[in-house]
């Protein structure tokens, strides 16, 4: 009997040692499979962040494209602008200058016309003049034929004489 419970301890005991290495194997199983686990997840995280930094530097890369897309669209536009501001300037300026060139034409012409007017009212004043002369002229033929001073053919000479004389 003695023996029998010897052999039924050492039955009991390589039981609970066969548990207990099961136990153990299970544990350092389960231990594996949690480090794999925790592996796997902190390469998953790692991917992840990977992932997510590559994704935020091409966004990065083309927000800064579009931003220099944009600049480079805005310094185009600012020169367009100019240009054509330079362009209705330099048409304002061309407008003006046919402008001021017309006003100087007729400011040429009036004075010119203002010259030819003066000679012509010169001429007139001039010519009147000669008239006056010629009609004193007359009068004082007039007068000598009436004072007997002059025949009556030396008064037509005389006035044959003024008239050919006389302006038209």
């Amino acid at each position: 009997a003695e023996r029998e419970a010897k052999e039924k301890a050492r039955r009991e005991a390589e039981e609970a040692e066969r548990e207990a290495r099961e136990k153990a194997r299970l544990e350092a199983e389960e231990a594996r499979k949690t480090q794999e686990a925790e592996k796997l997840a902190k390469k998953k995280a790692e991917e992840e962040e990977r992932l997510a930094k590559a994704e935020a530097e091409r966004e990065a890369r083309e927000k800064a494209k579009l931003e220099a897309d944009l600049a480079r669209k805005a310094e185009e536009i600012e020169r367009l602008t100019s240009l054509e501001a330079e362009r209705e300037a330099r048409e304002k300026a061309r407008q003006e200058a046919e402008e001021a060139r017309k006003i100087e034409e007729e400011q040429k012409k009036a004075v010119k016309e203002a010259e030819e007017s003066e000679k012509r009212a010169k001429k007139e004043t001039e010519k009147e003049s000669r008239i006056i002369a010629s009609l004193k002229q007359i009068e004082n033929v007039c007068e000598e034929l009436k004072a007997g001073k002059v025949s009556t053919k030396e008064a037509l000479d005389k006035l044959k004489d003024i008239s050919d004389k006389m302006p038209e």
